[in-house]
């Protein structure tokens, strides 16, 4: 309260934005450091300095990455522009508070679903903020889905077919693509920033056209809610989808926080890759991939659960209805790609009554090599005809004939060679925007390094640890990962039927954070009893890793 107090103080008495945010932060480091004293001591204070210097040493330098980081920022930017005002206003609000959220997970045993609720709420907004709404890729078609089911809650219907009725300020917001490039250019920037101090203009409703198909999912829902709020409260277009946005970061926060907690085995793997830059870049978005990601790990985490953990029959029966409503949902998203997610309770619970001895599993190889060893030498198929199919890549191209499911029959040998050399030729592209070495729009490139730590680090966390007693039998492993390469490749088969031209060696258009559902179970097949991890250093795994996804943003910053 005295903090609190003093800073409004000197807000009030001091004109100038800089001096302001300088008389701040004296006033907050000279109170707390004279709180500090009085409450503890100073013998105690240089005594716990001593027994924990690995974690003083450890704050210090991120406290000094972070200094250096707000001074890369602001080195070409005026400190009284728009824009150096909100970066001085952000990183006055994220760096203490991350920094705080650090300092007390070193401190405490905070279990880690709460460490995963911490961070991800200081991040997620922190994106949120910094990459308004447009900047994720497709968010505009799914700002115009959400707006639908909004209307829906809100008994507004149009008379005309491919049509939304919105308010007119927001007509103007789709009209101009959103806030798309505001991460680009300063001005874009600012032109957003100055956004928020808008009235809420003109309320009355005008039709924008919409294409859109499965518009009504469940997954638009909660974002929906908040849509409606913010029309209901009058609130301008900014703030209207911000609103939208934070009620979706809450659904990815919530869904994260319980299935976190109920997984038996692979908790930090999950809590790292929860906190990825790429999976807070579209946990903060109005993207129906907020729903996939999160429900696609609480499916899996509630199903090894019950299938490894003990559980009362009221509690087992609740679980398993939330499981059978998420897989209903996710299985009806992005064309079915994810359908052996929603199977997996299944598999699992097939698992636990199979049982595969060494030479079977030997045979399974070695039928699946002869397989594709088949496959890849036929030409019986290649003189059959074919219906071909024509593509415009939302009218980008002309009208071009594309792979088809008819072609793939009748060239089999295409198929694999097709599988083969996008491997070749995107596998680094696929772990980059996994990670989220792209942003926004996937033309905003952070730098590489962040990427190459951060999957070292997610592996690191993946490893056993000597308190754990669970490692997977080698057939979880194997249905585990076959779950994974097979959802991989009807992802990509996906894509080559509705986004490949036919002369294209390649299949266009995968990113990386399509596989985000599936990594937790590539994940768990990693820990193995050859290679054995000591736990003690997985809060400051945690804290480097939540430290690389708040840098990954403010890049955009440093570029500016």
């Amino acid at each position: 309260l005295i903090l609190l107090v003093s800073s409004i103080v000197v807000c009030l008495k001091v004109n100038t934005i800089i001096l302001k945010v300088w008389l701040i932060i004296i006033t907050i480091y000279i109170l707390g450091f004279v709180g500090y004293i009085y409450h503890f001591g100073v013998s105690n204070i240089f005594q716990n300095i001593r027994d924990n210097k690995i974690k003083y040493i450890f704050l210090l330098i991120v406290t000094l990455f972070l200094l250096r980081t707000l001074k890369f920022e602001l080195a070409d930017v005026k400190k009284l522009s728009t824009t150096g005002k909100a970066i001085i206003s952000f990183n006055l609000v994220f760096f203490p508070a991350i920094l705080i959220a650090i300092s007390r997970l070193l401190r405490k045993d905070y279990s880690l679903e709460k460490v995963f609720v911490i961070f991800g709420s200081i991040l997620g907004i922190m994106f949120m903020l910094i990459l308004p709404t447009g900047t994720v890729p497709d968010e505009v078609y799914h700002a115009k889905a959400t707006y639908t089911v909004s209307n829906m809650l809100m008994g507004i219907h149009s008379n005309e077919e491919s049509e939304i009725l919105v308010r007119e300020n927001d007509a103007i917001f789709f009209n101009n693509d959103a806030y798309r490039k505001a991460y680009l250019t300063r001005d874009d920037f600012e032109y957003y920033i100055h956004s928020y101090a808008e009235s809420a203009g003109k309320t009355n409703l005008v039709g924008i056209r919409f294409y859109g198909k499965n518009v009504y999912s469940p997954a638009y829902f909660v974002p929906a809610i908040g849509l409606t709020f913010g029309r209901i409260l009058g609130l301008n277009t900014a703030f209207t989808f911000l609103l939208a946005r934070l009620f979706n970061l809450l659904l990815y926060i919530g869904i994260g926080y319980f299935a976190i907690k109920l997984l038996p085995f692979g908790k930090k793997a999950a809590v790292g890759l929860s906190l990825m830059p790429m999976a807070i870049h579209q946990a903060m978005s109005l993207s129906y991939d907020v729903f996939v990601n999160i429900t696609a790990l609480f499916i899996i985490a509630a199903t090894l659960h019950l299938a490894f953990q003990e559980e009362e029959r009221k509690r087992f029966i609740i679980l398993g209805i939330f499981i059978a409503l998420f897989a209903l949902i996710l299985f009806n998203i992005k064309s079915h790609a994810y359908f052996l997610v929603s199977f997996f309770p299944l598999l699992v619970l097939a698992l636990k009554k199979i049982s595969l001895s060494v030479q079977q599993i030997s045979i399974l190889k070695k039928i699946i090599f002869v397989g594709f060893f088949a496959l890849y030498f036929t030409h019986f198929f290649q003189n059959l005809p074919y219906k071909p199919t024509y593509i415009t890549l939302s009218g980008s191209i002309p009208k071009t004939e594309s792979y088809s499911v008819s072609y793939f029959i009748t060239h089999p040998t295409s198929l694999f060679r097709l599988f083969l050399s996008t491997f070749r030729v995107m596998w680094k592209w696929y772990i980059v925007s996994f990670i989220g070495g792209y942003l926004g729009w996937l033309d905003f490139m952070v730098p590489s390094w962040t990427t190459s730590i951060y999957l070292f680090l997610l592996i690191l966390l993946s490893l056993k640890r000597a308190e754990e007693d669970i490692i997977l039998q080698r057939k979880y492993k194997i249905s585990f990962m076959g779950v994974s390469v097979l959802t991989v490749l009807f992802i990509i088969f996906g894509m080559a039927i509705s986004w490949t031209v036919l002369t294209s060696p390649i299949v266009e258009g995968v990113q990386g954070r399509y596989f985000i559902p599936i990594a937790p179970l590539v994940l768990m097949c990693i820990p193995s009893n050859y290679i054995v991890v000591d736990q003690k250093y997985d809060k400051y795994i945690i804290s480097v890793m939540a430290i690389i996804t708040l840098y990954t943003v403010q890049c955009i910053f440093i570029a500016f």
